[in-house]
């Protein structure tokens, strides 16, 4: 602990136990708590009543205040748990009677404060603190705290509830760890005998607090009280998702005949507890084998538990890493039930082949969900939900799960959903009476045949892209269903071609005569949302498809590149981004037009229009949005090494505009631009610049690359980004001059010039740059910096790794340190006791 820190504290402590300097901000207590819980776990003797006078004085004008403020009692408690976490801190806590007054049975749990939630939580918390050894549990029992915790269970404070939730389970799982508490004879990790694990534990000796409290959990289990049994269940939940295996192979036998039997009788409010327990369990490493009964209890809760229920179950199970193959493929077949219901009612009698070759949730159950409208359209989310979740998981043969079908069936969800299916029969009508116009299904539903993709050389892909088109095409199709329709479309596109390399020329003919004059549409859509959609369509498409040549031909033949050059003037910001972006990518893949000789002549007069208009952007469009896509793009045409007529001039023009923009993610994003014009010119590689190296720092490949960078001006903007206002530019501009700095070190060394050792201070730094280069800081008008010698010596006189070391800080690392936290709480005082002292008339 700090020394200042350390003299400040006793009259921190005496301001707190005064009840005439009220702390009226709460939020001071929590951090001086969370201070005091960092220097406990570091070195618990720091802080000791017995050897600091001024904790037993707190303690002690603190309990002799007949009505003291709730806040201060429950800092109060919680300080005691803090002090009490090791054995002699407690012992000498115990030795004063600092924690019989507190939490002892005439304690504050008897006084009338009590009824303030902020005390109780207090008490629970520094009980739940202190709970670390075998003498604080036997404090806690000889103090009624099973009792008092119990009660708490049913408090109107939900936090209270859950404060002694977890500290009714924090006993369990910590004392069963304890040597005293450890089974005489070694036994298996696994639950293979059960047998031998409760002969192990007759052999235990328990504390009797932990006996009352199982009995306690036992007895509720059996209890016809909702919140009883409830409170039991999570207590359960919460030791097994925390305990070691040994704990947890000790603790089951004693509850898994309570747990079988209540999961037997399964009442209505206890099934989601139930769920999260058996799942926890499942995770549990000392259950994992596959002969546990937890399995057949995972089973039987999927057949009992309502549809909805047991398909998040189910979700769980899905995800399990190990779990036996019968279990996992129930919790299958409860998840793809509604897709069932949905093929077979598509079909002229419900009894013809589905999805599912028998059930395992009441097929009545699903069928009076499925036939209402709000519990269908809930209960078929869930499902598109969990299928989307699980589709990684999912096998990928179509021999051993029926992909077709399931997409076939989510097909089927959205032509109901569009009114585009004749009903076959009566149940089919009511889907689509259901489902009709629902945007909420048919957003589920285009998230899941996305993540279905992966299945598309298995599938009727023509089905998949002619369902898709339909809602690109549909003009009432809402802007968020179009956008997943065109995120559908480039998932199976691209998925088909990875997969199945011969179906190319059908998905161009698809693109040139179905989908693109849709998307020509689209792009002029009324609704900017859809702009946007259409737009970043493309710029996927022409990414995952940039090497095939009939698709650039198509591209760049089609007249969506004019289109685009027309957007870049739209009225919304996040199109004007998009849209750059996309013209961007179209540029950048220009590389690839060999042979095409008058598409190179005619998509070089485009990009003569494009650099002007996205410089434009970059210089007077009033939004962030767009200013940033263009300096990304300008970024990756230099990484992707692209080039055109009047690159230097054109990079220097977005390093300067870019690096005095308002807006500090266009900042980032100019240094970003700034980073790898210097990491390609040091090595030899970047393309602006006509000298070539192979990347070895020779003296003169040193110089000359520094001398192109300076005539950039990029010094410039590094040295006015350096003291930026925003920590991340700061950082960003430190790192690349950092990097500038070590070249130029080399270069020093090797012409055998000594470079300045004497290094300057942050605000030296600032007068170097302004004066020794001509440079005021933040001026408008700021002179040009003189020569690139003159640049060298202010780099070699920066301290740049200590500024580097202060900006990797939080910008309030000062304001939230322990001293200035001590200062707070006095100067908070002080103030409140002034104003109690002034005379408001």
């Amino acid at each position: 602990m700090d020394c200042e820190c350390l003299d400040m504290l006793p009259t921190v402590f005496r301001v707190l136990a005064n009840p005439k300097q009220l702390i009226s901000d709460d939020t001071c207590l929590e951090k001086l708590l969370d201070w005091l819980r960092d220097v406990v776990q570091k070195d618990a003797a720091v802080l000791d009543v017995s050897g600091m006078p001024f904790l037993k004085e707190f303690f002690t004008d603190v309990l002799k205040l007949q009505e003291p403020s709730p806040g201060i009692l429950s800092f109060t408690m919680r300080l005691a748990g803090l002090l009490s976490i090791s054995r002699t801190g407690f012992q000498n806590l115990q030795r004063e009677e600092i924690l019989s007054c507190l939490f002892g049975e005439s304690g504050v749990s008897r006084r009338l404060l009590w009824d303030d939630a902020s005390v109780r939580s207090g008490w629970i918390q520094g009980m739940h603190s202190m709970m670390q050894h075998q003498e604080a549990v036997q404090f806690f029992e000889n103090s009624r705290g099973v009792e008092v915790t119990l009660q708490l269970q049913s408090d109107t404070s939900m936090f209270v509830v859950s404060a002694a939730t977890h500290l009714l389970a924090h006993i369990i799982h910590s004392v069963l760890q304890w040597p005293l508490c450890r089974p005489a004879k070694s036994s298996s990790c696994r639950l293979s005998s059960t047998a031998d694990v409760c002969s192990n534990i007759d052999e235990c000796d328990w504390p009797s607090c932990v006996q009352k409290i199982i009995a306690l959990v036992e007895a509720s289990l059996n209890s016809d009280v909702s919140s009883e049994v409830c409170h039991s269940v999570r207590i359960l939940t919460l030791v097994f998702s925390q305990c070691q295996t040994t704990v947890a192979v000790r603790l089951w036998p004693k509850v898994s005949g309570p747990v079988g039997a209540l999961l037997r009788r399964c009442p209505s409010f206890v099934a989601q507890p139930l769920a999260d327990l058996f799942l926890t369990l499942s995770r549990c490493p000392a259950f994992c084998s596959l002969d546990s009964e937890i399995w057949a209890m995972l089973s039987f809760a999927l057949h009992s538990f309502t549809p909805p229920l047991a398909s998040t179950l189910a979700l769980g199970i899905g995800k399990l890493p190990e779990c036996p193959l019968s279990t996992k493929l129930e919790a299958y077949n409860v998840i793809l039930h509604p897709m069932d219901y949905v093929l077979r009612a598509s079909s002229q009698r419900m009894q013809e082949t589905g999805l599912l070759d028998e059930t395992v949730c009441d097929p009545a159950a699903v069928e009076k969900l499925l036939i209402n409208r709000s519990s269908c359209i809930a209960f078929l989310c869930q499902a598109l939900g969990h299928i989307k979740d699980l589709s990684d998981t999912l096998p990928s043969c179509p021999t051993q799960f029926p992909c077709s079908l399931l997409v076939q069936s989510v097909l089927l969800v959205l032509q109901f959903c569009s009114d585009e299916i004749l009903p076959p029969c009566v149940t089919a009508a009511t889907l689509c009476q259901n489902l009709i116009g629902c945007v909420k299904i048919q957003r589920s539903s285009l998230d899941t045949l996305g993540s279905l993709s992966k299945w598309g050389a298995h599938c009727q892909w023509e089905n998949v892209l002619n369902v898709l088109l339909g809602y690109l095409k549909n003009p009432e199709s809402d802007p968020v269903v179009l956008q997943k329709s065109f995120q559908a479309t480039c998932l199976w596109l691209i998925s088909l071609c990875s997969h199945r390399e011969e179906l190319w020329p059908r998905i161009h003919h698809f693109l040139s005569n179905d989908l693109f004059p849709v998307l020509k549409k689209r792009i002029f859509d009324l609704r900017w949302e859809v702009r946007d959609s259409a737009v970043e369509f493309l710029i996927g498409i022409s990414a995952a498809f940039q090497e095939k040549k009939d698709l650039r031909t198509l591209l760049f033949t089609s007249g969506i590149v004019d289109l685009l050059m027309d957007l870049l003037e739209d009225p919304e910001s996040y199109v004007r981004a998009s849209t750059a972006m996309a013209l961007g990518h179209l540029v950048g893949i220009t590389g690839y037009l060999e042979n095409l000789p008058d598409l190179e002549n005619r998509f070089t007069s485009v990009e003569e229009k494009i650099v002007p208009q996205l410089l434009n952007i970059l210089s007077d469009d009033s939004e962030g949005f767009p200013r940033r896509a263009v300096v990304k793009v300008f970024t990756s045409w230099l990484k992707n090494h692209h080039m055109w007529k009047g690159m230097e001039r054109n990079i220097a023009q977005v390093l300067h505009g870019g690096g005095h923009d308002p807006d500090w993610e266009v900042k980032v994003n100019t240094l970003n631009l700034a980073e790898t014009l210097v990491q390609q010119t040091l090595n030899g590689s970047c393309c602006i610049f006509a000298t070539k190296h192979s990347g070895i720092l020779k003296p003169e490949n040193v110089w000359n690359s520094l001398q192109e960078l300076y005539e950039t001006k990029l010094f410039e903007i590094l040295f006015h980004t350096l003291f930026d206002c925003d920590r991340p530019v700061a950082q960003k501009s430190c790192s690349i001059l950092i990097l500038l700095k070590k070249a130029t070190v080399e270069f020093c060394t090797e012409m055998n010039s000594e470079p300045d050792k004497h290094m300057l201070s942050r605000e030296m730094m600032q007068d170097r740059i302004s004066s020794r280069c001509g440079y005021c800081m933040g001026s408008a008008d700021n002179a040009n910096l003189q020569t690139l010698e003159n640049v060298i010596d202010v780099l070699m006189a920066l301290n740049l790794e200590v500024l580097q070391c202060e900006l990797e800080q939080s910008s309030d690392y000062v304001v939230n340190s322990p001293r200035s936290l001590l200062q707070d709480i006095l100067a908070t005082a002080l103030t409140s006791s002034e104003e109690i002292d002034v005379d408001c008339y």
